[in-house]
């Protein structure tokens, strides 16, 4: 069993001028003040059955309240209730070289707003696990599943919010949560020191919930709606090697996303080719590390967000309970730089973000783990609830 309660206050207080010389032509103020509620409780009951098959099954249940104020240039108040609720049950069994999981559940989704009308959504939520052992060296692995995903309180507030004078930030009290199809394959390999790992995965999201850009009079309106669908395709390849001689170990990873938006008056394609590398080598009580990897980036909407190229080096030293080590983050670029690009006809924008202080940046590590007193058997966590969502419309 587990229950997390949640209390986020938020304040923001945001100015913005245009000025022709020393007139100010325009001010819009930003305020809000804004109070979240949310009670998060979910329990597991899982039995172990004679022939070696697991029975699970699993109840959750969020509920959450916020009450926000927005005032300055636009004066109003939203006061909005979201509960989902999850009920399922699971079955997971073995039979010669064949495993499987197979399972069934049932989401509701429900919302209200002051002054709107709610909405429930139910889903059917089934999804299966199927693996086949080749030998001890190989398996491959086939998932899939059925899920929903809820609009957050910020994007259901009814309520607009001045970005500047031609832009304004507007909520959709009438968006609806949306289906998610999702499946993934994994093949894996791995005799002596060589190993193979491929991977790929392909999500399709029929009326998903992205955002929109429409012109209206001398405006340009963001906001969000259910468009037609949005598909991710993903496939990568990792190699690896070792360890050598008990010392060298060496990882390797090329992949490829495929992203397709198709909004309600939009369609975008984009893809994105990265890369993961990183050696390790282990001797006595050293080890040293370094890692390398190229922009993970991620597609929705008429939004791109460019991930991160990061390069680190990392010499470690264990002496039983202390370990001490020191890097440098970025150790062969003068810049950390990242990318973002927005695609709408209206107002299409690029942004490209730099940072000198990152790159050849000192990186010191010190760990001391100690215990005393009696010893008892530990168990793991198996659940883990958070709410981050503060549910206020932050302009940017």
């Amino acid at each position: 069993m587990n229950v997390v309660g949640t209390y986020i206050n938020s304040g923001i207080d945001q100015l913005y001028e245009e000025k022709k010389g020393e007139e100010v032509i325009s001010d819009i103020v930003s305020v809000v003040d804004g109070d979240k509620y949310s009670i998060i409780g979910e329990g597991i009951y899982e039995k172990t059955l004679e022939n070696a098959g697991r029975f699970t099954a699993g109840i959750k249940h969020t509920q959450s309240f916020a009450d926000n104020g927005y005032s300055g240039t636009v004066n109003t108040r939203t006061k909005m209730d979201q509960a989902d609720s999850y009920a399922y049950i699971e079955y997971a069994g073995t039979k010669d070289k064949f495993s499987y999981i197979g399972g069934v559940g049932l989401s509701r989704s429900w919302a209200k707003q002051q002054g709107e009308e709610d909405y429930s959504f139910y889903t059917f939520r089934p999804k299966l696990t199927l693996q086949y052992n080749f030998s001890r060296h190989a398996f491959v692995r086939l998932k899939g599943e059925i899920y929903n995903t809820s609009p957050s309180l910020s994007n259901l507030s009814a309520i607009d919010q001045y970005i500047d004078t031609l832009q304004v930030m507007r909520g959709n009290p009438a968006l609806k949560p949306n289906l998610n199809y999702s499946s993934d394959l994994l093949f894996n390999w791995k005799k002596g020191i060589y190993g193979i790992n491929l991977f790929s995965s392909y999500m399709y999201c029929p009326k998903p919930i992205m955002e929109e850009i429409l012109r209206e009079n001398d405006k340009f309106i963001r906001t969000y709606n259910n468009h037609k669908n949005w598909q991710k395709l993903n496939s990568e390849l990792t190699l690896s090697v070792g360890p050598i001689r008990q010392i060298l170990m060496v990882s390797l990873t090329g992949g490829m996303n495929h992203y397709i938006s198709t909004g309600n008056t939009y369609k975008h394609s984009y893809t994105n080719w990265y890369y993961r590398a990183q050696v390790m080598a282990m001797y006595k009580k050293f080890n040293a590390v370094f890692q390398a990897y190229s922009a993970y980036d991620h597609f929705s909407g008429e939004t791109l967000n460019g991930g991160e190229n990061i390069h680190m080096a990392m010499l470690n030293y264990n002496a039983g309970k202390f370990t001490v080590g020191a890097g440098l983050m970025l150790p062969f670029s003068g810049q950390y730089k990242r990318y973002s690009e927005n695609r709408n006809v209206y107002s299409p924008a690029k942004m490209e973000t730099y940072a000198n202080d990152f790159s050849r940046m000192l990186l010191l590590k010190f760990a001391w783990n100690f215990n005393y007193g009696r010893k008892v058997k530990g168990s793991s966590k198996r659940l883990t609830n958070s709410d981050t969502d503060s549910g206020i419309m932050i302009v940017n």
